[in-house]
C-alpha cells in the first residue's frame, strides 16, 4: 500500500513538473492578487496571452478605455441602430420617389433626371460622417489586434467595406465603371445584425445550418433532375406536335356515356403545351419549381395532361402519381428537412473553445467587458489571471484521472473505510 501511495506522488510530482513547464510556471503556483482595476481589459502583457492591448506599446493609448466604454454602451448600440434604420429608409424614400438616374457629373447630354437630388444627397451625407465616426470609435477602443483578429472580425471587416464605400461616396469621387458599388449602400442595413443580438442569433445560426442545408438542397436537386429528364421524355410531344397543336380530351364515363373534345394546345408564346413546359431539361426543371412555389401548377399545367395525356401512355392515372408523388417527396418530405436543419442549429449552442486557446481568452475577456465595464461596473478581475486558473484546473483534473487510474480499486476502497 505504502509503495503504490509512494508511486502515485512520484507521478504527480513528474506530471505536476511537465504541466508546469507546460503552461510556463509551476502548475501549483497561486496566481498574485489581481489589482483593481477599470483598464484591465486593455492591460499589456509580455506574456504570450491574447489580450486587447495593443502589443507594440508599453501603455494604451490616452482614451481608449472611454472609447471602448462609450461604443459598448446602450446608448451607442441603439443610436448606431437607429441611423441604420432612417439611412434605409431614406434609400427606400429614394427609390419610390425619385427612382430616376443621375450620373455623378451631369451634362446636358446626361443631366441628372432626379427632382430632389440635394436632399437625398444630404441625408446620405449625414449618415455616411455618422458611420464613419461610429467605424473611428469602434477602431480605437478595440484596438487593431481586437479589431482586426477578434471575435467578431468578419462583422467588422464588412463595416469597414460598407463605410470605405460610402466615405468615397462622401468625398465625391467618380467610380466610373465601378459605380455599382454604390449599391453597397443598401447592405448598411445588415450592420443590424451585428447591433441587436437577437437579430445576431438569428444570422449565426443560419450561417451554421449552411452546411446541412447544403446537403439538403443537393439531395432535392437530384430528385429534381430526375422528375425533369422523366417529364421530358413523357411530356415533350403533348399537343402533336405543331401539325396538330391540339389534343383530345375522353371525358364522361361508360355509364352515362363519353364524348371527345378538340382543345387547342397552343399557349400564349405560340408554342404547344408540351413543348414550352416541358420541351427541354431547362423548361422542364423550372416547370416543376413552379409546381413546387403552387402558383397557377394545377390548372395551367397538370390539368390539361391529366384530360388529354394519352391513355396508352398511362394516361390520367400516370399523370396524378408523377405529381403526387412529386408534391409529396419534394414538398412535404425534403422541404421540412432543410426547415429541421435550421430550427436544430436555432436551439443548439456553439461548444465552448479550448482552454487557453486564442478564441478562449479573448471570448473571456469579451464576457467580462460586457458583463462588467458596460454595466458601469469596475472590472476587479484581471481576465488574464481568470484564463490561468482555468490552466491550472484543467491540469488538476488530469492528476485526478491519473490518480484513479494507477490506484487500484481496493486500495480506494479500504482508504475510505479508514477515513469512515
Amino acid at each position: 500500500m505504502a509503495a503504490a501511495i509512494a508511486a502515485i506522488r512520484n507521478k504527480k510530482r513528474k506530471q505536476a513538473r511537465e504541466d508546469g513547464d507546460d503552461a510556463g510556471g509551476p502548475a501549483f503556483a497561486q496566481p498574485e492578487p489581481a489589482k483593481t482595476s477599470t483598464t484591465a481589459l486593455h492591460a499589456s502583457s509580455a506574456e504570450k496571452e491574447i489580450t486587447y492591448s495593443n502589443k507594440h506599446c508599453g501603455r494604451n493609448p490616452p482614451g481608449q478605455d472611454f472609447a471602448f466604454k462609450a461604443y459598448y454602451s446602450p446608448w451607442c448600440t441603439w443610436g448606431v441602430a437607429g441611423v441604420i434604420i432612417f439611412n434605409f429608409l431614406a434609400i427606400v424614400a429614394e427609390t419610390e420617389i425619385d427612382p430616376f438616374p443621375c450620373p455623378d457629373k451631369p451634362t446636358q447630354l446626361d443631366p441628372c433626371l432626379q427632382r430632389y437630388r440635394p436632399i437625398w444627397s444630404a441625408l446620405d451625407d449625414i449618415c455616411n460622417v455618422i458611420f464613419i465616426l461610429e467605424l473611428g470609435l469602434h477602431y480605437y477602443g478595440d484596438g487593431p489586434r481586437r479589431f482586426w483578429c477578434g471575435p467578431d472580425r468578419a462583422w467588422n471587416i464588412f463595416d469597414f467595406i460598407v463605410v470605405a464605400v460610402g466615405t468615397l461616396s462622401l468625398c465625391r469621387v467618380p467610380l466610373s465603371s465601378f459605380g455599382q458599388l454604390k449599391m453597397l449602400r443598401t447592405f448598411r442595413v445588415f450592420r443590424l445584425f451585428k447591433r441587436i443580438a437577437s437579430l445576431n442569433k438569428i444570422i449565426v445560426a443560419l450561417m451554421k445550418s449552411i452546411p446541412g442545408v447544403v446537403n439538403a438542397f443537393i439531395i432535392m436537386a437530384i430528385f429534381m433532375f430526375i422528375y425533369a429528364i422523366i417529364a421530358v421524355d413523357y411530356f415533350r410531344d403533348f399537343g402533336g406536335g405543331y401539325a396538330v397543336n391540339s389534343y383530345l380530351t375522353n371525358q364522361g364515363n361508360g355509364v352515362e356515356g363519353s364524348y371527345n373534345t378538340t382543345v387547342s394546345a397552343m399557349t400564349a408564346r405560340g408554342y404547344t403545351i408540351g413543348d414550352e413546359y416541358y420541351g427541354t431539361f431547362t423548361r422542364s426543371l423550372y416547370t416543376l419549381f413552379q409546381v413546387l412555389t403552387g402558383e397557377s401548377w394545377s390548372e395551367a399545367i397538370a390539368r390539361p395532361l391529366v384530360f388529354g395525356f394519352p391513355k396508352e401512355e398511362g394516361g390520367a392515372a400516370f399523370v396524378a402519381v408523377f405529381f403526387t408523388s412529386f408534391i409529396l417527396l419534394m414538398q412535404i418530405v425534403l422541404i421540412n428537412v432543410v426547415v429541421a436543419v435550421l430550427l436544430e442549429n436555432f436551439v443548439t449552442d456553439d461548444p465552448p473553445p479550448p482552454l487557453g486557446s486564442e478564441d478562449a481568452a479573448l471570448t473571456l475577456q469579451s464576457t467580462t467587458a460586457t458583463a462588467l465595464e458596460v454595466s458601469g461596473v469596475a472590472l476587479d478581475v484581471d481576465p488574464q489571471r481568470l484564463s490561468n486558473l482555468e490552466r491550472q484546473v484543467g491540469a488538476l483534473d488530469k492528476k485526478l484521472d491519473l490518480i484513479l487510474s494507477i490506484l487500484p480499486k481496493h486500495s480506494v476502497e479500504l482508504d475510505a473505510n479508514m477515513a469512515a
